[in-house]
């Protein structure tokens, strides 16, 4: 065996050259490649932090006081998750479906569960992301039909979360666009009566949830904007969800929470 590249040229060569022989095939040798540890990124995850240095949720003093999830159970609902992600002890509540290539709108919407489910309960492992509840049980449910739309929830899903667990239902359902024009875009889900008695029936035996207002451009407050025997959203009709979008607070009364970002 040869120690280095030189010495092997030589024997080759030695042995090239000897009496007798024809041909020489040297062998290589094979080498595991060691893979490096994926860093520890918390340091760029801004909403840990407190509002007055990062604008963040100040999720650290609440890890200094003993609280980090421990006993909630916390459900995504919506689709796209890398279920053998290093970060994430995820539970399949009804058939999650991982990312691969050949689920529709999976890879196009990179990872999207994977990410959310990450920020939500993202495991306190020293490396990658740390969940702002890392010690919270952390279920996958996917119920759709195709990309970015929420379909037949029905009792399914209620039946299985006990009180006190909590909800984020980041997909929508088809609504108008903006002030009724023509055309459909991702709405609010309690804007269907289906969907809307369902979160009510839950919330009110316990169950915190959680709806995106959605990137559709849906004005909450424009009666125009939702379809014939669809739900308008306002204090008369309120599911009991907490809607929160990602966009800046001007855009009507009805979120109870807006973020840029």
């Amino acid at each position: 065996d040869a120690e280095n590249p030189e010495e092997a040229v030589k024997i080759y060569r030695e042995l090239k050259s000897s009496e007798g022989v024809t041909n020489i095939y040297p062998k290589t040798k094979h080498q595991l490649l060691s893979i490096a540890a994926t860093p520890d990124y918390t340091n760029l995850q801004g909403y840990l932090y407190s509002e007055s240095t990062t604008g963040g949720m100040n999720a650290q003093a609440a890890w200094a006081a003993g609280v980090r999830g421990e006993g909630v159970i916390l459900v995504d609902a919506e689709y796209a998750w890398n279920l053998n992600h290093e970060d994430l002890a995820l539970n399949s509540l009804t058939g999650a479906t991982m990312c691969t290539p050949d689920y529709p709108g999976c890879m196009d919407s990179f990872n999207h569960g994977t990410a959310l489910t990450s920020v939500m309960a993202g495991i306190d492992n020293g490396h990658g992301v740390t969940g702002f509840a890392p010690g919270a049980e952390v279920y996958a449910f996917e119920d759709v039909p195709g990309p970015y739309q929420f379909d037949g929830v029905g009792d399914n899903l209620w039946e299985e979360i006990p009180p006190g667990s909590i909800v984020s239902i980041a997909l929508g359902v088809l609504g108008r666009l903006q002030n009724g024009t023509t055309g459909n875009t991702y709405g609010q889900l309690p804007i269907e009566a289906v969907y809307f008695d369902d979160i009510q029936t839950a919330t009110a035996a316990g169950v915190t949830i959680v709806v995106g207002a959605g990137n559709g451009s849906i004005s909450l407050d424009d009666p125009n904007a939702y379809y014939p025997g669809q739900h308008v959203i306002n204090s008369q009709n309120d599911s009991g969800s907490i809607l929160v979008g990602a966009s800046f607070g001007n855009v009507g009364g009805t979120q109870y929470a807006s973020r840029p970002g």
